[in-house]
């Protein structure tokens, strides 16, 4: 979500970006926003396409949970002027960073073919196999979804 926002209504709300905030400024600085209830509308236009490399500060467990702190910092500063379903969406994005910062080091095993890795993390944290396989089974999905296949047992039409 890249939004144009008027001058008048960014100087009113007095949001701005946190220099202090390494990754996730941009989270934060539309959550100022967005708490200020603005009129807006979305489309399924993506604007940019957002790329990971393996490695990648963004696939860090550290930064994982980063990012889940965030919200709880959306909370602690604007959760009074949030509705209760903002609320609960932020507390489900917590949620949702912990469980894969959780699982990450049973996916990174898994990409990696390390088994001993693999399984030593599952022993440490078993929670990270549901994760893991939810989000691979999301992924899976997608691509099955992205191919436009015929749906399996649906038959086609003879043209004869």
């Amino acid at each position: 979500m890249k939004p144009l926002i008027r001058r008048e209504f960014l100087s009113s709300t007095h949001a701005a970006y946190d220099p202090a905030v390494p990754s996730g400024e941009d989270f934060l600085f539309y959550a100022q926003l967005f708490a200020r209830r603005p009129r807006c509308i979305g489309t399924s236009f993506a604007g940019y396409v957002y790329r990971r490399r393996r490695g990648s500060l963004s696939w860090s467990e550290e930064h994982l949970h980063f990012h889940a702190e965030l919200g709880e910092r959306v909370l602690r500063e604007l959760g009074s002027e949030l509705s209760p379903r903002s609320r609960a969406a932020l507390a489900a994005r917590k949620r949702d960073f912990e469980a894969v910062a959780n699982a990450a080091p049973a996916l990174i095993a898994l990409r990696h073919r390390d088994w001993l890795r693999l399984v030593a993390t599952l022993v440490k944290r078993p929670g990270a196999a549901g994760t893991g396989a939810r989000m691979l089974r999301t992924r899976a999905i997608r691509s099955w979804s992205a191919l436009r296949v015929p749906a399996v047992g649906r038959s086609r039409k003879n043209s004869s």
